[in-house]
């Protein structure tokens, strides 16, 4: 039993390990650009280049896949995988970028960086798990309400759209 635990767990570190370290240059930069991100910040999707894309998808904390796919159209890689930390505060939210509804980069940005919970309640408000936005209209602004993560006292950076 322990083999086989030992073995699922390095399959799941090593896709998780390939799908952020396959990443293009610029999506690399991009997701560096957004760590411990300060607040009055723009986040322009649209200057990411050098993948073809249309749609960029957030898929957050606690998610049901089956739900997701249906509702979306697009089927998750098997890395994009539910995320909920013991503390209840869910740790990670994946952003994938997609061409008519395929999967063509994706990586996963740690909620204590940037936070999309708002955004995702604003846009989907019956299922917040999950939220797209059309490429053009992908324009954020990052922003802090006063809220803090109970457990690490971390400052909540969130983001809202901004009006083209």
């Amino acid at each position: 039993m322990s083999n086989f635990l030992l073995t699922v767990f390095l399959i799941v570190l090593f896709t998780n390990c390939s799908a952020q370290a396959d990443l293009p240059s610029c999506i690399k930069t991009f997701k560096a650009s957004l760590k411990d991100i300060e607040e009055g910040k723009k986040i322009e999707f649209a200057k990411i280049d050098c993948v073809q894309w249309d749609t960029v998808l957030f898929v957050g904390l606690a998610f049901d896949r089956e739900i997701v796919e249906t509702k979306t159209g697009v089927s998750l890689p098997p890395e994009v995988n539910y995320d909920w930390m013991a503390d209840g505060e869910g740790s990670k939210w994946w952003i994938l970028f997609l061409k008519d509804k395929k999967v063509m980069a994706r990586f996963f940005i740690n909620r204590n960086d940037l936070d999309f919970l708002k955004l995702s309640y604003a846009l989907e408000p019956t299922n917040w798990s999950y939220f797209m936005l059309d490429r053009k209209k992908a324009i954020l602004m990052t922003y802090h309400t006063g809220e803090y993560f109970s457990v690490n006292h971390e400052k909540v950076i969130d983001v809202k759209l901004v009006e083209n």
